[in-house]
């Protein structure tokens, strides 16, 4: 059997078996795969020979440091530490009590909101008004006053339809 080397660049020689039979070739070749090593455990990324975590660390018999002194801090640092917590402190709270008062606002315009839409609602229904006229009244005077406040609701009404319709034409204009 007959070899030559060949060389293919910087350091990569491979053995080229010429004017050998196929056999030969071949025992050569399982020959040679079973001289090349395997690699080793380490390089793998999962062996179930090999921990894969670290020993945790026994707890140090360490002693203190005696090197290292801290330093007192001055009374004037630590009073102007101080106050300048306590101002981020009292700025936190306006700004949380600002939240809070905007908060409240809005659940009265909607508390206002939604007694306007019911009072909509039962003279669309025609309930508010038929109970109200189905009342039995002793005199005119109570007549009168049912009247008045029937005639505010519709005006309220007709008021929060107008401020809708402004405010509608707004967001169309936007």
């Amino acid at each position: 059997m007959a070899t030559k080397i060949e060389s293919f660049g910087q350091s990569k020689d491979i053995t080229v078996f010429c004017d050998s039979r196929d056999d030969d070739i071949a025992y050569a070749k399982t020959f040679w795969q079973s001289m090349q090593l395997m690699p080793p455990m380490e390089s793998r990324l999962v062996s179930s020979n090999i921990r894969q975590r670290l020993k945790v660390a026994p707890p140090g018999h360490q002693g203190i440091n005696t090197l290292y002194t801290q330093q007192e801090e001055s009374p004037e640092l630590i009073s102007f530490l101080a106050r300048a917590h306590a101002q981020q402190k009292a700025d936190e709270a306006k700004r949380l009590q600002k939240f809070v008062k905007l908060r409240e606002e809005d659940l009265k315009l909607l508390q206002k909101h939604r007694m306007l839409r019911q009072e909509k609602e039962k003279i669309a229904n025609h309930r508010g008004v038929e109970q109200e006229m189905s009342m039995p009244t002793n005199n005119s005077r109570d007549r009168d006053e049912n009247y008045k406040e029937i005639q505010e609701s519709m005006k309220e009404i007709e008021e929060f339809d107008q401020m809708l319709g402004h405010r509608n034409a707004e967001s169309v204009t936007d």
